[in-house]
């Protein structure tokens, strides 16, 4: 394989899950075999690549095709579709809302699909190929493709749901300040998620309605199917991220009234010791008068007093319902 394409695999007919030989993707993407080939969205011949092969598809959808940026979407030019999907990055040391973009353009005797990083559903869709156990139509190729990504998410959303409920016990059990950034990474990755993938619910709805006849009723039923699950995945997100705010709350609350716990009783222990210190502040000033300075017995009088009025503003307290 060249650098540009890569991977390319014959999809239906006696040849089927057959690896090509780079001299033969040209001519066979023109011809009536259905030909599956990968493209490196990176490299420079990408452009002439595309006009070679999709010439009747404008220069917007080739812009589109190997834009830097994508969204999930799902739009019709002729007896073809313009489609993005986006998948979960499980890389090692990627942050799974990180999401990987696939662009496809499909008709009824090609799939060119480009990438610009690489993605774990794709790799299995193209094993299974391989076994000749893939898609051997377009529709089916789209509507297995779409199964495998959603696949792959489930996962992500399990942890998801997993760390909301740590939390939420945390929250009972242990809350501290550091438990904020737990929630606000939580919420932040759910924010994230649901940007891609609510799109992309409406891309396979708009995927499984449109009028192509090489969507068969099988095609739509299951990418159907999967548009279901990723609606129950964006509901889900809705769901944990109400719980996450609820959690904030909650977490808000309790460091609330535990600070105000805290000044509650630095408030009652001014209201002791202000006037025991009010008394030894003024009977320690450096002048001439103090009473009882030539007294034995004044200091423990002194203290005798001091205590007296603990108790009194104790009992004062007490009396008041404020301890």
């Amino acid at each position: 394989m060249t650098d540009l394409i890569l991977n390319a695999l014959i999809l239906d007919g006696p040849d089927r899950g057959q690896v090509c030989d780079s001299a033969d993707v040209d001519r066979l993407l023109d011809e009536e075999t259905l030909l599956w080939a990968h493209v490196d969205a990176h490299h420079p011949d990408v452009d002439a690549f595309l006009d070679r092969h999709l010439p009747h598809v404008d220069d917007i959808t080739h812009e589109a095709l190997s834009a830097e940026d994508t969204r999930p979407r799902c739009v019709a030019i002729e007896d073809g579709a313009l489609i993005m999907l986006r998948g979960v990055n499980l890389h090692e040391g990627a942050v799974p809302e990180d999401m990987i973009s696939v662009r496809l353009w499909v008709d009824p005797r090609r799939v060119v699909s480009l990438r610009r990083r690489d993605l774990r559903a794709i790799s299995d869709l193209q094993a299974s190929v391989m076994t000749g156990q893939g898609p051997d139509a377009p529709g089916a190729f789209l509507a297995e493709l779409a199964c495998l990504l959603t696949d792959r998410m489930e996962p992500i959303f399990d942890a998801l749901e997993d760390a909301v409920a740590e939390q939420e016990q945390e929250v009972l059990d242990a809350p501290g300040p550091e438990l904020r950034r737990e929630i606000a990474a939580s919420r932040r990755q759910m924010i994230i998620l649901r940007r891609y993938i609510a799109p992309q619910r409406d891309a396979l709805r708009a995927l499984r309605d449109m009028n192509a006849s090489w969507l068969l009723p099988e095609d739509r039923h299951s990418i159907q199917e999967t548009a279901d699950r990723v609606m129950r995945h964006v509901e889900d997100l809705d769901m944990l991220r109400e719980r996450a705010q609820v959690i904030r709350d909650e977490l808000a609350n309790v460091l609330s009234d535990r600070l105000n716990r805290n000044l509650y009783t630095l408030a009652m222990l001014s209201a002791v010791f202000l006037p025991l210190g009010f008394v030894t502040g003024l009977l320690g000033v450096n002048v001439g008068g103090i009473p009882g300075a030539s007294t034995p017995w004044a200091f423990a009088a002194l203290c005798a007093g001091l205590i007296a009025v603990s108790g009194g503003i104790v009992w004062l307290l007490k009396r008041r319902g404020w301890v």
